[in-house]
C-alpha cells in the first residue's frame, strides 16, 4: 500500500470518528436525561471523563488502523467496536460502568470459521457470569461438523485437590423448576461418567417420599432417603400427594435377580464316590445344621450376594421329616422347606434363601433321624 493509499484510509477512519464522537455525545446527552429513571431510583450516568476515554480508545484504533491497512485488523491489546476483530492477535475487553461489575453489558463474537473463543472470561472468583431479569443469563451454543464433536457450555474444574468444586451447578428455588435440564432428540438427555462415581443423588438426612405430606410428586420422580449410613432408591409410578411410589433397592431389598446359564451344585453330602466333593460328605441328623457356601464349585455366585434360588433335594431318609433353608447366622424360626412322609423318598423342591456373609446359608433337618440332601443354585440377587 502506497503513501496516498494509506492516507485515503485514515481520512475514512477519521471520518468513521467524527461519527463516533457524535453519537458518543448524542448518548451522553440522553444518559443525563435518563440519569432518574422513577422517582427514588438513581442510574448513575456516565461521566463525560468515560465518553472521552472511550472515544480516545477509538482514536487509537483509528490512527493505528489507518496506519496499518484501511480494513483494520485488532493488534494485541486493542479492540475495535463494530468491526470485525478476527485477528491473530489476543485482545482484551475492560468495561465499567461506574464502581459496579454487574451493571456492565457487552457482547462479543468470534467469527473466524476455523478456531477462536466467542466470549472468554477469567477471574479469580467468577469466569463469566450471566444474569437477566427475564431472559437468559448465559447461553452456550456450538454447532461441531461430521469430524468434530461440539460443546455448547461446558464447566471444568481444574485444581484436583479443590475439595466440593463443581463443574457445572444449577440451582432453583421455586415449585416446578429444574435446577438442570438436559433434552435430546436422538442422543442422550443426560450424561455422566467418572472413575469415582457416575451420579450420586438425594441430601443425607432424606426421609422416605412417602412421607411428603402436602407436596405432589409426578411419576418418573426419583428419590433417594438416605440417613448418614444408608440409603433406599424409591421411583414414582403414579402422580400425587405424595404420589405413589415403589421401592427399588435398600439395606434390606433383594436387588436384582441374575439367573444362571444352568444350575450349578454346590453341594452334595452322600458319601464318597459321588460327585463333587465339597463339605463333609456325611448324612445331616436330626436337629443338625450345615453350612453351604453358595459361591463353591465354581458357581458364578458372588460372595456379596444377598440371596440365592437354590433347588433342595433330600435323598435316603430314615423317616418322615424336613428340611429348612436360612440366611447363616440367623436364628432358626421352625419352618420348612421340603417335607416328606416316609423314608426313602427322593423329593426336591425350589426356595429363595436369603444369604448370610460370603453368600452362606445353613440347611437343617427337622423330623427326621438322618438324611443326604443335595444343593443346587439356578440364580443369585445382589
Amino acid at each position: 500500500m502506497d503513501v496516498d493509499d494509506r492516507l485515503q484510509a485514515l481520512a475514512a477512519r477519521l471520518d468513521q470518528l467524527e461519527a463516533e464522537n457524535a453519537r458518543l455525545r448524542a448518548a451522553l446527552t440522553t444518559e443525563r436525561a435518563e440519569a432518574v429513571d422513577a422517582p427514588g431510583t438513581l442510574r448513575e450516568p456516565v461521566s463525560r471523563r468515560t465518553w472521552l476515554a472511550r472515544s480516545a480508545a477509538v482514536v487509537a484504533g483509528a490512527v493505528a488502523g489507518g496506519a496499518a491497512m484501511a480494513s483494520p485488523a485488532a493488534a494485541a491489546g486493542e479492540v475495535f467496536l463494530d468491526i470485525d476483530n478476527a485477528g491473530s492477535a489476543p485482545t482484551t475487553i475492560t468495561a465499567a460502568l461506574g464502581t459496579d461489575l454487574f451493571t456492565t453489558v457487552f457482547g462479543s463474537t468470534n467469527s473466524d470459521p476455523d478456531q477462536g473463543t466467542g466470549l472468554f472470561g477469567y477471574g479469580p472468583s467468577f469466569g463469566t457470569l450471566g444474569f437477566s431479569a427475564l431472559g437468559t443469563g448465559l447461553w452456550g451454543k456450538a454447532s461441531g461438523d461430521d469430524f468434530t464433536s461440539a460443546v455448547g457450555t461446558g464447566g471444568y474444574i481444574d485444581n484436583p485437590a479443590s475439595p466440593g468444586s463443581i463443574g457445572v451447578q444449577g440451582e432453583a428455588a421455586g415449585d416446578g423448576q429444574i435446577g438442570v435440564k438436559g433434552i435430546s432428540d436422538v442422543g442422550w438427555g443426560a450424561w455422566f461418567e467418572s472413575n469415582f462415581a457416575d451420579i450420586t443423588i438425594g441430601k443425607s438426612n432424606r426421609t422416605a417420599p412417602l412421607g411428603d405430606t402436602g407436596v405432589i410428586h409426578y411419576f418418573g420422580d426419583v428419590v433417594a432417603e438416605n440417613n448418614g449410613t444408608n440409603s433406599v432408591l424409591w421411583y414414582c409410578v403414579q402422580t400425587g400427594i405424595p404420589g405413589t411410589w415403589r421401592r427399588l433397592a435398600g439395606p434390606n431389598t433383594a436387588g436384582a435377580t441374575t439367573l444362571l446359564a444352568s444350575p450349578i451344585r454346590v453341594y452334595d453330602s452322600r458319601p464318597l464316590g459321588q460327585p463333587l466333593a465339597i463339605g463333609p460328605k456325611i448324612p445331616l441328623g436330626l436337629d443338625e445344621e450345615r453350612v453351604i457356601n453358595c459361591t463353591g464349585n465354581a458357581s458364578g455366585v458372588p460372595v456379596d450376594a444377598v440371596a440365592v434360588l437354590i433347588n433342595l433335594t433330600a435323598v435316603g431318609q430314615s423317616g418322615g421329616g424336613w428340611l429348612s433353608v436360612r440366611a447363616n447366622g440367623s436364628v432358626y424360626a421352625n419352618t420348612s422347606n421340603l417335607n416328606w412322609s416316609a423314608a426313602n423318598q427322593t423329593l426336591a423342591n425350589s426356595a429363595t434363601v436369603k444369604c448370610g456373609a460370603n453368600a452362606t446359608i445353613l440347611a437343617r433337618l427337622g423330623g427326621a433321624a438322618s438324611t443326604n440332601f443335595i444343593v443346587d443354585v439356578i440364580g443369585y440377587m445382589r
